[in-house]
């Protein structure tokens, strides 16, 4: 599955999904995002898109940069925000088509509030989504830059859906085994420190290398996809 798909799948989903959506659900607080409502999370993903191709990107990924997509929007209803998305998404596909790797974030971006929005409206985040391998293959390609830029972190091997990768020299110290979903959330900073620490970890302090291993800084409530916490983690 290229990435151009990736984006354009969730993309779909979430632009039908907003059609459905009532008030009340619009102005539902994301976990994931606390300072933002499931419309908000719209209004990020379309200025995203707008900030991308018009070279809006001094600052890209900071919270300045994402609080001016949802400022500039703040008064735009649900559906005007959904037609911006769609006029110019097609052109951030094409892009996204042509640059491969490059554009790759855009992807991780799209996806995650997917799983998110999905979260704060009492859902569950897909883990058979078709677009987990690539998403994964993107993010492992991303880490292996990491660890070969920073040579001092220690070896470390991530076993995702059975399939063994290592970054660094020798032996590993630290083993992580994941499904490919678990990952892709752990990755995209969708898990708290205590999450990450109970996961299926191998050797020692493996969150000596969570900030290399992570996007963003690790959330501080808890984050589980599923309805009702099912997997015992408690919402503060």
């Amino acid at each position: 599955m290229h990435l151009a798909e990736v984006y354009h799948a969730s993309r779909t989903r979430l632009m039908e999904q907003a059609a459905n959506l009532t008030e009340a659900q619009q102005s539902a607080q994301v976990p994931a995002t606390p300072l933002w409502t499931v419309a908000d999370v719209y209004r990020h993903l379309t200025g995203v898109a707008s900030d991308v191709l018009t070279g809006r990107l001094e600052g890209r990924g900071t919270p300045e940069w994402t609080a001016v997509q949802v400022a500039s929007r703040a008064e735009l209803g649900l559906a005007e925000v959904c037609a911006e998305w769609d006029q110019i998404a097609p052109k951030l596909e094409q892009l996204i088509h042509d640059s491969g790797f490059e554009m790759a974030r855009a992807c991780f971006d799209v996806w995650a509030h997917e799983q998110d929005v999905a979260d704060a409206l009492g859902g569950e985040g897909d883990r058979s989504d078709p677009a987990i391998p690539t998403l994964v293959a993107s993010l492992l390609a991303m880490l292996r830059g990491n660890w070969a830029a920073h040579p001092d972190l220690p070896t470390v091997e991530l076993v995702v859906d059975g399939d063994s990768h290592r970054y660094g020299e020798g032996e590993p110290e630290l083993t992580l085994r994941s499904s490919g979903y678990e990952f892709v959330r752990m990755i995209i900073s969708r898990r708290s420190k205590e999450q990450m620490l109970a996961a299926d970890w191998t050797g020692a302090s493996p969150s000596r290398i969570f900030d290399a291993l992570c996007v963003f800084p690790l959330p501080e409530d808890h984050l589980a996809d599923v309805p009702g916490d099912a997997r015992g983690w408690a919402r503060d």
